[in-house]
């Protein structure tokens, strides 16, 4: 099934730890960055599909392009990265394609879906494509090195509503959403959610580019209890995670994720401001 491509996929994400055979996976901080990025691929799953996945319960017992000028010699283009997890990508595009086959048999998708999807297979076809060149520690080609650069921007195309749409409210396009995902006896659920994105520095050491640090974005991963009987919703926690005095969001983080993260800028507390340190020293 779909679901099970997408738990395949997480599994995928945990797995590529300390060990994987790169440069960058050596330190054992890496380990965190894998469990919070398969956290919170998890997170979002059981978001999408908290109407249709029966809940836990326990019962009481014990950079920007460079844009070209005229010059005899071309503009030099920084040597760009894709996290190399060939298992990920391969069930990432194995997962459309299963959605593509669901929805199209029963005669579910429109132009617009149709388009959507099929720009995903081909985005996961590709990057398996430059990671398996990666993975061999051969360059990319320059071709491939710009489109690297060019995968946040066609993701944000696939969920930003064209010219002829419009949404009522922005909020709807951001990332943070929140599910209630286990129920205890007691009254008391286990909500997860995700946030703001965290920014990424990685050191690499391959022959694309040499030693040299990367520069990406990882999901922010937050679980946390709350009463069973005020389940909190998608707009309630974004007004927690988008707020312009937002709290203290590490309230929310799970206790294993501590130490790892400093604050980019001192001083200033958002969501976006704290980057993940899985490589320091």
């Amino acid at each position: 099934t779909y679901y099970n491509n997408v738990l395949a996929q997480i599994r995928t994400q945990a797995r590529f730890e300390a060990g994987a055979g790169y440069y960058f996976t050596e330190s054992p901080l890496w380990n965190v960055k894998a469990l919070n990025s398969a956290h919170s691929t998890w997170a979002e799953l059981r978001h999408d599909t908290i109407l249709y996945v029966k809940q836990v319960y326990a019962e009481r017992a014990g950079g920007d392009d460079l844009n070209p000028t005229y010059r005899t010699l071309p503009l030099p283009v920084p040597a760009s990265y894709i996290e190399p997890n060939l298992p990920f990508y391969s069930y990432s595009l194995r997962s459309v394609q299963r959605l593509y086959e669901c929805l199209d048999r029963f005669d579910l998708l429109d132009d617009a879906a149709r388009r959507t999807l099929d720009s995903l297979v081909e985005l996961y076809g590709k990057a398996l494509e430059v990671a398996t060149q990666e993975s061999k520690d051969q360059p990319v080609t320059p071709e491939d090195n710009l489109w690297i650069r060019s995968v946040a921007k066609k993701l944000a195309l696939l969920v930003k509503p064209g010219y002829d749409s419009y949404v009522d409210d922005v909020d709807q396009l951001k990332m943070a959403c929140v599910a209630d995902v286990f129920t205890s006896a007691e009254g008391t659920c286990l909500e997860v959610g995700v946030g703001i994105p965290y920014r990424l520095y990685v050191p690499l050491n391959d022959g694309q580019g040499g030693k040299r640090i990367a520069v990406g974005y990882v999901p922010s991963y937050y679980e946390f209890y709350g009463p069973q009987s005020d389940r909190m919703s998608d707009e309630e926690w974004k007004k927690i995670v988008y707020a312009e005095d937002a709290a203290d969001m590490k309230d929310y983080e799970p206790f294993w994720i501590e130490g790892c993260l400093v604050d980019a800028e001192a001083g200033a507390r958002t969501g976006a401001s704290y980057t993940p340190v899985w490589m320091k020293d």
